[in-house]
């Protein structure tokens, strides 16, 4: 008796799938879930709006746009400044935090910059930008 119920449960699902599958593509639909696929899209044509637009301005003449004037290490030059050292067990070694820190801020400037359209932080960004490639090609 339980194989049977088995046996009628799995026909009348499989039925199921397959009559909605045929469904689907007579109305020119694929069967497979068309809502799991992503289309790319730049971050420029992104335009915010809402409580999410006042964020991002808030943000902009806030601590984003202001955090490079106050807080170390984002008022040490970033990129641009003079390479920071430190001396482990006698040797002179570059500091890295303060690049990897200053790093992540700029990634955030310019995103907030873009979706903003804000001259004032992609200008901010593009200066830490360049000046890091131009200080690689005087180093190699």
């Amino acid at each position: 008796m339980k194989i049977k119920n088995i046996l009628i449960i799995s026909a009348l699902t499989l039925f199921t799938f397959g009559a909605s599958a045929q469904n689907l593509q007579k109305m020119g639909v694929e069967p497979t879930n068309q809502y799991q696929k992503y289309d790319d899209v730049s971050l420029s044509d992104i335009k915010p709006a809402g409580w999410i637009e006042d964020i991002l301005k808030s943000q902009e003449s806030g601590l984003t746009g202001n955090l490079d004037k106050d807080c170390y290490p984002f008022n040490a030059g970033g990129w641009i400044g003079k390479l920071e050292t430190k001396i482990r067990n006698g040797v002179v070694m570059p500091s890295v935090f303060p690049y990897e820190q200053t790093g992540y801020y700029y990634d955030g400037v310019v995103r907030a910059g873009l979706l903003l359209n804000s001259q004032f932080l992609l200008e901010k960004g593009r200066a830490q930008i360049y000046g890091s490639i131009e200080q690689a090609k005087k180093t190699n």
